[in-house]
């Protein structure tokens, strides 16, 4: 059992709110919750210790999945029957997230056509904003989704990866991969992705893949310095083919620039020699210290 599975499920706030089943990455890392008014487009998880980064606050990777499958729920709540997928996400984050209180995603329809959903959302604590989002979604005619792994248990990694090292980390990391790094002294990093990972279609989850190059490109931000941790400031996404269950999702980062305050970071994300996303972002070094 995850150590970190010790922590209590955790109830919905009110009766306006509802739970959305779900039995893979969601089902995970949530539970998640949707406001009982329909068309309103609110969606909720309540952080814990399983959410946790470097810093002490919750995990850029865990607000872009909360943002991700808000949206993209949202998206199509109109007609539940019409499949879709993440094209591109871009998310700002304004200010830290807490643990221990409700995170909230307000979405809504920007504009439509007959195979895309332009979304918009924001993230907010308290009803002060911590982060907003927009993104793009491909709606596409429904297809039979593929069977899950069998087990929730993290998968043993193959014995040709010896050149990987799991990171070591105790909050939402160690609840979400292990992720690893290659020993080449570059900035590549992986996990192994398993039944937890899995999305609504059978793939992997959007979330998982920002919650990956979330972690390498802030590895690469930090450049080995024990004492930095850095900030997430802006993250874009887009994504470029569905990654399956059962391999392993690697990121190559790279350092695109640095001034005195950011650094600006780009990877490719890649499975068995196909890419599957882009990113881009910015961090802002900070010294490692708790905030909450």
């Amino acid at each position: 059992m995850d150590p970190i599975d010790r922590f209590p499920r955790a109830t919905p706030p009110s009766r306006e709110w509802e739970e959305q089943p779900d039995d893979g990455f969601i089902g995970h890392v949530g539970p998640l919750w949707q406001h009982r008014e329909r068309g309103l487009g609110r969606y909720a998880i309540l952080p814990d210790e399983r959410h946790r980064n470097w810093r002490g606050v919750v995990q850029g990777g865990m607000l872009m999945t909360l943002a991700d499958r808000a949206m993209g729920s949202a998206a199509r709540e109109d007609d539940p029957s019409v499949k879709q997928a993440t094209a591109q996400l871009d998310v700002h984050f304004l200010a830290p997230a807490r643990l221990g209180v409700l995170l909230e995603a307000s979405c809504k329809v920007v504009h439509r056509t007959r195979s895309l959903i332009f979304m918009h959302g924001v993230l907010t604590q308290d009803d002060n904003v911590v982060a907003t989002a927009s993104g793009v979604w491909k709606a596409f005619r429904p297809r039979p989704e593929s069977p899950a792994t069998e087990g929730d248990a993290p998968a043993t990694l193959p014995g040709g990866m010896r050149d990987w090292t799991e990171l070591p980390d105790d909050g939402f990391l160690a609840h979400a991969g292990p992720m690893l790094r290659h020993g080449d002294g570059g900035h590549r990093y992986a996990f192994l992705a398993d039944a937890r990972h899995r999305n609504r279609r059978g793939v992997v989850q959007g979330g998982m893949l920002m919650t990956l190059a979330d972690r390498g490109m802030g590895e690469a931000a930090r450049d080995d310095a024990p004492d930095i941790a850095p900030a997430t400031v802006q993250l874009n996404m887009s994504f470029v083919a569905p990654s399956r269950i059962g391999g392993i999702v690697e990121a190559d980062c790279s350092i695109v620039s640095r001034t005195r305050s950011l650094v600006f970071v780009q990877s490719v994300l890649s499975q068995a020699g196909t890419v599957v996303a882009t990113a881009s972002g910015i961090w802002r070094p900070k010294p490692r210290v708790a905030e909450g």
